[in-house]
């Protein structure tokens, strides 16, 4: 009994624990109870559905602004919205997909996450805590967060999600080099570890 109760106790802080990275890691300040089943569980699945990579996925979410979600002008050559711009960036470096269908059925399931998503980001405590005592709440809970919070909040989602990281095969690859060419591989692994 008491092995079952220490194991428990350490699944418990390790879920915990994992679970306060994954919040940092999607920008999120405060836990709520409800944010394994509304915004963790489905984005982890959205990725993995669409086979989307960990690290470049949480770091490109890191500049989301939920107000790309109102923004119905048409931008660039393709006459994308702001919002499917985002979502194909997301989704870019994607297992591509079967043509138009496919995009399509991608840019439903995001765009629906990504309401969730930035519901989430604009609740009044969520606000208060990124904007410290000062910040501004309305009694109904929702807000958008202004572009100094979407900024700060970015800055430090990016500070948990890092830009570059190493793959085993590039490792491989680098030392490969280094074997074959001294001075070459050594210039190589430099550049790498910028």
């Amino acid at each position: 009994m008491a092995l079952q109760a220490e194991m428990e106790r350490v699944a418990r802080e390790e879920t915990s624990l994992t679970y306060g990275r994954l919040m940092r890691a999607c920008g999120l300040r405060f836990v709520d109870p409800h944010d394994e089943s509304t915004v963790v569980a489905p984005l982890l699945e959205l990725m993995q559905a669409q086979r989307l990579d960990f690290h470049g996925t949480f770091r490109t979410l890191s500049s989301f602004r939920p107000r790309v979600l109102r923004e119905a002008e048409r931008e660039g050559e393709g006459g994308e919205t702001a919002c499917d711009a985002f979502i194909r960036w997301l989704v870019e470096f994607a297992a591509p997909g079967k043509g138009t269908k496919e995009w399509e059925r991608k840019r439903a399931e995001w765009r629906v996450w990504l309401e969730v998503y930035a519901a989430r980001l604009g609740r009044a405590k969520e606000r208060v805590l990124w904007a410290g005592d000062g910040a501004d709440a309305d009694a109904g809970g929702e807000l958008d967060l202004c572009a100094d919070l979407d900024a700060e909040r970015e800055r430090a989602m990016q500070r948990v999600n890092p830009r570059f990281v190493l793959r085993q095969w590039v490792l491989e690859d680098v030392i490969a080099r280094a074997e074959a060419d001294v001075d070459g591989g050594r210039k190589a692994l430099a550049k790498v570890m910028q």
